[in-house]
Order: C-alpha cells, then structure tokens, then sequence
C-alpha cells in the first residue's frame, strides 16, 4: 500500500497501532465498534467510536482507505486484515529501541541502586 499512496498507507498504519495498543487488535477494535451486532460498521458507527476512544486522525481519509470497495461499510473480515500485516519498518525500530533503552536502564538500576531503594 505505501508504494501506491503514502497518506492512506501512512494513516492505517497508525490506526493499527492505535486499535493495537487500545484494544489488542483491530479485530477486538471493530466488534466494540460494530455496537448492533451487524458484523459491518458504517461511516457514523466508526467515526463516533473513533472519537469516543481518542483516535485523533482524520477518520473520513482513514474509512475511505478502508472501505476499499466503496460499500459505505466495513466488514469484520476487511478490518481484521490489518492484524495480519507486519509493522512498518519506522514502527519496528522504534519499538526496538524503546526494549533497549528499557533493558538499559533496567540494567543501570540494577548496578548502581538508588539511596531510596
């Protein structure tokens, strides 16, 4: 998808990562999301779920890039894709570098203690 359009590309990713960190994945994002049970969630659905649970982006561009087959819905099995797809590379290496900083300090604390602790 990068190599096609960037922004689209671009505000996915960071609408997996968001329903990742909030909710475990897309997947778990999109059944609190679907709140009739209906296995498809409509634009008002989703932008009022969105909103209520703090995805900041533009969810108009975002649900465009989603309903690639322009049905004005969302599908479980269309949004659960996205918990199939790897992390971006910048993503990977920020991820990589906040477990070795973690693991630093960790260590650092651990050798040179506190006089609190």
């Amino acid at each position: 998808l990068k190599e096609l359009d960037d922004t689209s590309n671009t505000i996915i990713m960071d609408f997996k990562k968001w329903c990742d960190d909030l909710f475990g994945s897309c997947r778990s994002a999109f059944m609190l999301f679907d709140m009739d049970g209906s296995k498809y969630v409509d634009y008002k659905e989703f932008r009022h779920c969105c909103r209520l649970h703090g995805f900041e982006k533009d969810v108009t561009e975002l649900f465009v890039a989603l309903d690639h087959k322009g049905e004005g819905k969302l599908s479980v099995e269309s949004v659960s894709l996205l918990d199939e797809w790897p992390p971006d590379e910048e993503t990977m290496f920020q991820e990589m570098r906040d477990r070795l900083a973690q693991r630093r300090n960790s260590q650092f604390r651990h050798r040179f203690p506190s006089q609190n602790e």
